[in-house]
């Protein structure tokens, strides 16, 4: 449900490594020593952007052209640019610096979870989960599924294409799509259920491959197009619940494709 394993890998980005954008940011703040959210001291210190307090989740960064865009989840999806992961804070008088590319009452769904943002062919791309606003719990759960928009132009920050829901193999409850682009085919990967009603929420990790330039079509919804990837099985994938979810696609320095994901009841500490 959550990607919690994205604040995982942000916290590491800012404290652990040693690239280039690390190395210039930390000469930034020992030059200026301003942190630029407050107009504070840094004190040669990084600060966490992921600001708890808001109850956001599901953060996720995409860096393009020497610019990180930063989003989570929300009623709202607001997209922040910045050029520093240490400076993700929304100044939303700042047209230039953060912007609503989404908003649920637009096509009328309630929980937008997992946001995630690509850019692919000139173009912006942003997949979601949502579901309907319905009284009975399981089955508004049951009810949720993957979304997608597509902006017009190659600028994030001008006029998004209404957002449409993505249609799947097996019309399944689906959460946390991802986009992987790899040898000339474009793919969606998300957690999915095996069945239409789930009672003992086993969720796996599926793909399907997409429509040849079109993130948001599926290049076929038979049955036999929604390949299984995942399923939990080791111990640290079963602690509480069955749970395989929040898919990250990595290319290794080799050119593989790679998944990270997360594992295990993600409302418990156990999840991993």
């Amino acid at each position: 449900m959550k990607k919690l394993f994205m604040t995982v890998l942000t916290l590491i980005s800012l404290i652990g490594c040693t690239t280039e954008n690390s190395v210039k940011t930390s000469s930034v703040a020992e030059s200026s020593e301003v942190d630029v959210k407050n107009g504070v001291l840094m004190d040669k210190t990084f600060y966490n952007p992921l600001d708890l307090r808001q109850n956001m989740g599901d953060p996720w960064v995409f860096k393009h052209e020497g610019y990180y865009y930063y989003l989570h989840g929300g009623s709202n999806i607001r997209v922040i640019k910045s050029k520093w992961l240490t400076q993700l804070t929304p100044n939303i008088n700042d047209a230039n610096q953060s912007k609503i590319i989404f908003n649920q009452k637009s096509i009328d769904v309630v929980e937008v979870w997992a946001p995630e943002l690509f850019f692919f062919e000139g173009h912006w791309y942003l997949y979601f989960t949502a579901t309907q606003d319905i009284a009975n719990t399981l089955a508004k759960d049951t009810a949720r599924r993957t979304y997608g928009a597509k902006s017009k132009t190659a600028d994030c920050f001008g006029e998004w294409e209404k957002a449409v829901k993505i249609d799947l193999p097996l019309d399944y409850r689906s959460i946390d799509a991802t986009f992987m682009n790899y040898n000339g085919h474009q793919y969606i990967i998300y957690s999915g259920w095996p069945n239409a009603t789930n009672s003992d929420w086993l969720q796996n990790l599926y793909i399907t491959e997409l429509e040849e330039g079109n993130p948001l079509r599926a290049k076929s919804t038979d049955e036999e197009a929604r390949v299984l990837i995942s399923e939990p099985q080791y111990e640290w994938e079963v602690r509480e619940a069955r749970q395989n979810e929040g898919p990250a696609y990595v290319s290794s320095p080799s050119g593989n494709p790679t998944l990270l994901y997360s594992a295990s009841y993600s409302g418990g500490d156990k999840y991993c």
